[in-house]
Order: C-alpha cells, then structure tokens, then sequence
C-alpha cells in the first residue's frame, strides 16, 4: 500500500513539473480523470509542445489524452495502458493556438470518466 502511494505521488510530482514552464510560450494543462480515485491524468507542456498520458492507477482501464485544437479538430491521441506508464508525444503546434486536452480512461472500448482544460500553444 505505501509503495502504490509512493508511486502514484511520483507520478503526480512528475505532471506537476511538466506543467511547469515560461508564460510567454503559452498555458501549461494538466487534468485528471473524474473516478474517485484518479485513474489518469495528463499535461501538456505549452513549450515543447508535449503531451504526456499516464495511467495512475492499478484498475486495468488504460488513460488516453486527446490534444484538440481549440475549434475541435484533434492535434494528437496518446494512450498509456499499465498501472504507473507514461506515454509521450511531441507536436508542432503553432504559437498562440488555442487547444483543449482531455484525459478519460477506456473500458470496455469507451471513454469514460472523462474531463478537459483549455490552454495555449
């Protein structure tokens, strides 16, 4: 049981510093799932354009990310299936464009427990 916590805070400490980053290159996201029990979250880091999934609980539900352009279009998905993975993906995303990320987990092939942010490129 400490040992998952450990882990999990880890995991959490890592979204918290990739959250982190310069103002002037945009807004940095990080979300979680809805599940009492977060069973993902997600960042993306305005500079660098990275998207990072991980999948912070031992439930065997998978997290997914979807990076979506402001207008709805979708930039990039990005799963992470495992207790304690991490996934991440870089985009060429211009300056200034407005985006939402969402994270939800998947069960039984459907998204749920699903939340989003906005922010900027």
């Amino acid at each position: 049981m400490k040992r998952r916590f450990a882990v999990t805070g880890a995991i959490a400490a890592g979204l918290l510093i990739l959250s982190t980053g310069n103002a002037w290159a945009g807004t940095n996201i990080t979300v979680k799932t809805t599940d009492s029990t977060p069973g993902g979250g997600a960042t993306f880091q305005a500079n660098g354009d990275r998207v990072v999934v991980c999948d912070l609980q031992e439930d065997g539900l998978p997290a997914v990310g979807y990076l979506r352009r402001y207008d709805g279009a979708l930039w990039s998905t990005t799963v992470a299936g495992g207790y304690n993975t991490c996934k991440e993906r870089s985009i060429d995303i211009p300056e200034g464009q407005k985006v939402t990320l969402t994270v939800c987990l998947i069960k039984d092939g459907n998204d749920v427990f699903c939340r989003t942010a906005a922010g900027a490129a």
